[in-house]
């Protein structure tokens, strides 16, 4: 392993800064989307079921990406990898932003969803260049980062709208993102890897492979039905292609995913619980946009603005804000199962407490 000198004070504190700052900028990006939908829908002419992919292309390409990254951040130089990263997600943003179609705006989202990988590799760079006593507080910064971004997003999409056209959404993030790259280049120092390895980049062609197909197939079922042949063939070629995927990890000495992992019960329940709270959380982003902000002579609609979406959606991002840094704790008093269980009731109560009663609206 090449001896890397340690970095000096100035070195560390800009690191931290740079990390974070981008963080906040693509966290900030991806959350302000959700209030403007329905603009976006309007400038690229897309339906409803085109216009959901803003968030499935970019979770489609999260889900293969993070695990990708962060093996590549265990085995290569981590500020060769925080550079890639970035690179990849401001050419995404700058796709979207100059997007006059819903095919060009897809591919610019599928691109930014490589960003879902930030928070992984933050860590990882922030525990290679930070004093050790300062670890814990960098990674506290980090979540807190994440979830107050949310807030912030929610909060200023409304007011830009009112000025701006929709695309600056996507181009005020990509100004930060290209100077957040410039800074990193000049101050992130690098971060070489412990050990040497292979990438299972087979792996990952067949994540994203049996990933898109089901979700295509799922897109496509709103307009063609669940039993006709092109959905039916899409969804079973999905599963095929997951379930080779999966025997390919199995068989695999270094794998992108290690799927023995799910044969422990704990590792089981949590993935499959943040899979329904990752879903229901995503379908709320998605959803309450075009809720509030269509017409009330749909019968359904409230005819707010972006604005007032926002509103509606702020309270996501503070509480995350407030509890995220109060986890630990909540783990030592009534444990990890007990945080668990509070928070998937409290998800449940809320979705519950803002249905609509009695053709009334919640």
């Amino acid at each position: 392993m090449t001896t890397v000198p340690s970095p000096g004070r100035a070195a560390v504190a800009a690191t931290l800064c740079v990390v974070t700052a981008a963080l906040f900028a693509y966290s900030t990006l991806e959350t302000m989307l959700s209030p403007a939908l329905p603009a976006i829908q309007h400038a690229v002419g897309a339906s409803a079921p085109e216009i959901a992919w803003v968030f499935t292309g970019l979770l489609l390409a999260g889900a293969v990406s993070t695990p990708l990254v962060g093996r590549l951040a265990d085995v290569r130089d981590k500020r060769t990898v925080l550079l890639g990263v970035l690179a990849v997600v401001g050419l995404g943003t700058l796709l979207a932003a100059i997007a006059t179609n819903v095919a060009l705006l897809t591919a610019g989202q599928v691109l930014q969803g490589v960003g879902l990988s930030l928070v992984a590799l933050s860590v990882g760079i922030i525990r290679d260049t930070q004093p050790a006593r300062r670890v814990a507080a960098g990674n506290g910064l980090i979540v807190g980062t994440a979830a107050s971004s949310t807030a912030v997003g929610l909060v200023i999409a409304g007011p830009i709208l009112e000025v701006l056209p929709c695309t600056w959404l996507y181009w005020i993030p990509f100004a930060v993102l290209v100077a957040a790259f410039a800074v990193a280049w000049a101050v992130v120092p690098p971060c070489p890897p412990a050990r040497r390895g292979r990438i299972d980049f087979t792996g990952a062609i067949l994540l994203a492979f049996g990933l898109a197909l089901l979700l295509i197939g799922i897109s496509r079922s709103s307009k063609a039905g669940w039993g006709s042949p092109l959905v039916l063939s899409l969804l079973v070629a999905g599963v095929a292609v997951l379930g080779v995927f999966a025997a390919v990890e199995l068989r695999t000495d270094e794998p992108l995913v290690n799927l023995r992992l799910l044969g422990m019960r704990a590792v089981l329940l949590t993935c499959a619980v943040a899979f329904v709270v990752g879903f229901g959380t995503f379908a709320v982003f998605v959803l309450v946009p075009m809720l509030v902000e269509l017409p009330p002579t749909t019968g359904y609609g409230l005819g707010g603005s972006a604005l007032s979406t926002g509103l509606y959606l702020v309270p996501l991002g503070v509480v995350g804000t407030a509890v995220a840094p109060l986890a630990g704790r909540f783990e030592r008093v009534i444990g990890t199962r007990g945080v668990m269980f509070v928070g998937t009731v409290a998800m449940v109560a809320a979705a519950s407490c803002s249905s609509p009663r009695r053709g009334g609206r919640g």
